[in-house]
């Protein structure tokens, strides 16, 4: 380096100096694959592009990254299976819909009859039911009709002598009526007569003060009027009188009697009620069963008609499943119009589409046969496993170094969406408790990270020696005390593992004065 030969002796070296132009492009002949600023989710083939490996190593990677050509072949695959499953499905959804559509026309058709059937039995039961009440109408009649008859003779007495007694009553009240009248009417006159002889003569003595022959003769014939009206009034009271005495004896009669007429009125009443009520449902069932024997299906039925419909079920029931199905049917029609042709036709059809479909299948089988090589498909399977475990490895070495400052890596080989490259994705933990992408890392964390990945990758590629240059690292990385940390971690690591002890180890560091020494390495400054 810098037109110096330096003799190595060590196993683990480290160069310290300032290296530019050719010296900077002979140690980067040494770099075996770029260092990303990023290590989140990572090109397979952009990150193992090992420049100082054997050509079966490059060849694997390149094998293992060509494996996504299998898994396209894969997809293509699956998605004209499930093309084909498709269109299968379609025919399978046709053929069902076919003979559904026949199954349910043959059982709207058996329901139809049925539904006829149930509307005779309807009849036939209406007709039985209301022969049955015009018959139980008939009995209530003539019951009934015994009933008023019995009590007719009790009723018509008792109105009779309730009406003989209002009569009499109504006669009576009259008469006294009358005779009041006449009794008033005599009184009348007596007032007329008795203001004569006071306006005409001085005060008359009374008869028990003077004797007739005293009166004068012009008021004699006054007196004579007022004391015969005076006796016809008192006949007419005494009248009175009788006709009222025999009035409350009619009274008392007829309110002994009447208590007994209104019960038996009552019940005579109710009696020409229900019968009038009977007679008027009468005729009407009379009508209506006449209208159902209008009905041939009723007028004529068999006795096998009569015990089949004995067995059918209810109208409505019935009805409610024809339109149930009609409904289905209605669907189907809509969605598949070839389910409405003929059976045979549509049959017929259905198979022109299973050979299509068949055709199509055993197409796609030719087409994958040569498609898919087998020998190939191993060898990229072999391959990618290989690299796989590779990558284990990898994996493994790195967590040895990263196991020193409590954080591990784990390395997953991911494919795209487009099924068109591998990736890498690192995923991180710390002290066993965080799931870490390397952005959540601290800087010197992801220095070490990237010189253990760095130095692991080269270990299991069994390239010799490993050579490490701070100008490998992009800027951001080129941290001094970060560097040195790191190498002072591993370097007790590679010198004590048993595995790490068949490789040479060269860290160059360019611009990057060292104050203390690290043990375990020697230092050659240039």
């Amino acid at each position: 380096m810098n037109e110096k030969k330096i003799d190595i002796k060590n196993r683990v070296t480290l160069i310290l100096g300032t290296f530019k132009g050719q010296d900077v492009d002979n140690i980067l002949q040494f770099k075996n694959f770029e260092i990303h600023e990023e290590y989140h989710l990572i090109p397979l083939k952009k990150l193992l592009q090992l420049k100082n490996s054997n050509l079966t190593l490059n060849d694997i990677i390149n094998q293992a990254s060509e494996f996504t050509q299998v898994f396209q072949a894969y997809q293509l695959i699956s998605n004209n299976i499930l093309k084909i499953s498709d269109q299968f499905l379609e025919f399978l959804t046709k053929l069902n819909a076919l003979f559904t559509f026949q199954i349910l026309e043959y059982k709207r058709k058996t329901l139809k009859n049925e539904l006829s059937l149930a509307e005779i039995k309807k009849n036939y039961s209406d007709l039985s039911a209301k022969t049955d009440l015009l018959n139980k109408l008939n009995e209530s009649l003539a019951t009934n009709k015994k009933r008023l008859n019995y009590i007719l003779e009790d009723y018509l007495n008792q109105k009779n002598r309730i009406e003989q007694l209002t009569n009499q009553i109504n006669k009576y009240t009259l008469k006294i009526q009358e005779l009041n009248n006449k009794k008033k009417e005599c009184f009348k006159k007596i007032n007329i007569l008795t203001r004569e002889l006071e306006s005409n003569s001085p005060p008359t003595p009374s008869k028990d003060e003077f004797p007739l022959e005293f009166i004068e003769e012009r008021d004699v014939s006054r007196f004579s009027k007022i004391r015969a009206l005076q006796k016809e009034a008192k006949q007419l009271q005494g009248e009175i009188s009788q006709f009222k005495k025999e009035l409350n004896e009619i009274s008392l009669k007829l309110n002994k009697i009447k208590p007994v007429f209104d019960a038996i009125k009552k019940d005579h009443d109710a009696l020409q009620e229900v019968i009038q009520r009977d007679l008027d449902n009468i005729s009407k069932l009379k009508r209506e069963i006449q209208h159902l024997l209008k009905n041939k299906n009723i007028s004529n039925l068999s006795a096998e008609t009569v015990n089949k419909i004995k067995i059918v079920r209810n109208k409505t029931v019935i009805e409610e499943e024809i339109k149930e199905i009609s409904l289905t049917i209605k669907g189907i029609k809509k969605n598949y119009p070839e389910a409405i042709i003929s059976p045979i036709a549509g049959i017929i059809n259905l198979k022109n589409q299973l050979l299509e479909l068949n055709n199509s299948i055993l197409e796609e089988i030719k087409k994958q046969n040569e498609i898919w090589n087998v020998s190939q498909i191993n060898k990229k399977f072999k391959a990618f496993k290989e690299i796989e475990s590779f990558m284990k490895n990898i994996e493994k070495s790195c967590n040895q170094f990263l196991s020193s400052i409590n954080l591990s890596v784990l390395i997953q080989i991911e494919i795209n969406d487009s099924l068109e490259e591998l990736f890498l994705r690192f995923i991180f933990n710390r002290n066993d408790k965080e799931n870490l992408i390397f952005q959540g890392l601290t800087t010197p964390e992801k220095v070490f990270f990237i010189i253990s990945f760095y130095i692991a990758v080269n270990i299991n590629a069994d390239i010799q020696p490993i050579i490490f240059s701070n100008l490998f690292l992009p800027p951001i990385y080129n941290k001094k005390g970060s560097i040195f940390r790191t190498i002072k971690k591993i370097v007790p690591l590679i010198q004590k593992d048993i595995e790490l002890k068949i490789h040479d180890f060269l860290f160059i560091m360019s611009n990057l004065p060292l104050k203390q020494p690290i043990e375990n390495i020697e230092i050659i400054n240039i």
